[in-house]
């Protein structure tokens, strides 16, 4: 291969975004106002877009041009966003008729250029300095092919993002149906469903943390559920644990497998309320209530029909006076549940086990080939860099980009 290989710095230039104060980023353009351009705008769009006074062209991008994250995750390329750039952003500005600047981009994205960002970056605050960035490696083929390694890189990438596509249209399919099916269960009772409140139905127990200074309280048997541990529908095990002693001397209590756990204060209440259900003898914390469930009612039908209507409630979280998030016991006593005969429930949550079964089958499905086409991605980067892009290469990477397209779909 018989390409020249130069630093970055030697076909680009590079300058840095502006600082801007959090109260001068408005979520409403005003009149003279321009996009400011966030790192969360290239990593997640989760935000509003922000508009800031015009400072200038010096700040400057366009959709088409170049933008490197220098902070957070450092090296990642951001394009297609017109405005001005943030202070932990670099815009990258070909000056010279040697490269083309699709193929640059691709050229930084290759795992080769990734690995020397990253492994000069901090552990602590992961960074590129632009010393490094400066003396990056590039590949410099003939403008033509250049242009040919773009041609066939946009080619298979398409056809790797549609096969993403694909895959995440199947798992919203699956999440839809399973949200539908609740949905028809919980907010359309038969007129046979019996109505409580929750407190006539379970008995609520508090936790205990055991004193942290007493190592005879810790590493012991029994499992300690925290709000960490309740990422899931079941515990079965937990990152600490406690001794019998800690029982004994009340720092704690201990329940039996079936009980059911809810959250009822700390931010993890910010995204849904976690309800889990015991599969083994467990203790846990003050932030955490325990419902033994009395006759009459699955536990595991009583935990669907909570997550369900819990999180659909609008006024069962408080905050407390300083900003921490919370449920009062009071509030989960008198809130109302309705359920059917015991052979009814049994049927409701065989169904809803079916289905989680087949979403988390799809879930799992979706994130390896997810992985697999990152890494395909990556092994063609590599070819395309190191020039084994030939025409045999061509027809290989077109044939395993429709097989993979092709699997995706349902």
């Amino acid at each position: 291969m018989n390409w020249k290989i130069k630093n970055l710095s030697d076909i680009a230039t590079f300058s840095q975004g502006l600082q801007v104060a959090v109260n001068k980023q408005h979520t409403r353009k005003g009149p003279k106002q321009i996009r400011f351009i966030r790192i969360i705008d290239y990593t997640r769009d989760t935000e509003p877009p922000r508009f800031i006074d015009y400072p200038g062209e010096r700040y400057c991008v366009q959709e088409d041009d170049i933008v490197m994250i220098r902070y957070g995750s450092p090296g990642l390329i951001g394009r297609g966003i017109a405005g001005v750039i943030a202070n932990n952003l670099i815009k990258i500005s070909v000056d010279n008729g040697e490269i083309n600047k699709d193929y640059l981009v691709y050229c930084l994205k290759q795992p080769n250029i990734q690995e020397i960002i990253k492994g000069t970056s901090s552990s602590t605050m992961p960074a590129i300095t632009f010393s490094t960035l400066q003396n990056l490696p590039i590949p410099l083929p003939p403008l033509d092919e250049q242009k040919r390694i773009v041609a066939i890189l946009d080619e298979a990438f398409a056809s790797l993002d549609q096969a993403i596509a694909n895959t995440e249209k199947n798992l919203a399919n699956a999440k839809e149906l399973f949200e539908s099916y609740l949905n028809s269960v919980f907010t359309n009772p038969g007129d046979d469903w019996e109505e409580k409140k929750l407190g006539e139905v379970v008995n609520f127990y508090s936790g205990g943390t055991p004193s942290k200074g007493n190592q005879l309280f810790w590493n012991g048997s029994i499992p300690w559920v925290s709000g960490r541990d309740m990422k899931g529908e079941e515990i079965s095990s937990t990152s600490l644990s406690v001794s019998n002693l800690a029982i004994k001397e009340k720092g704690t209590k201990l329940m039996p497998e079936g009980t059911l756990l809810i959250l009822v204060r700390g931010m993890g209440l910010a995204n849904g309320i976690p309800i889990s259900e015991l599969k083994t003898p467990c203790s846990f914390n003050q932030d955490i209530k325990a419902m033994q469930v009395k006759n009459g009612i699955i536990p595991r039908f009583l935990l669907h029909s909570l997550k369900f209507h819990l999180n659909h409630s609008h006024n069962i979280i408080d905050r407390a006076a300083h900003g921490t998030m919370k449920i009062e016991l009071e509030n989960l006593q008198r809130f109302s549940i309705r359920f059917p005969d015991l052979s009814v429930q049994t049927s409701i949550v065989k169904r809803i086990r079916t289905l989680q079964i087949s979403l988390d089958q799809i879930i799992s499905i979706s994130n390896n080939k997810e992985k697999c086409i990152s890494n395909l991605k990556q092994s063609i980067l590599q070819k395309a860099f190191t020039g084994e892009l030939s025409s045999k290469t061509d027809r290989k990477l077109a044939t395993c980009t429709e097989r993979s397209r092709s699997e995706m779909r349902v």
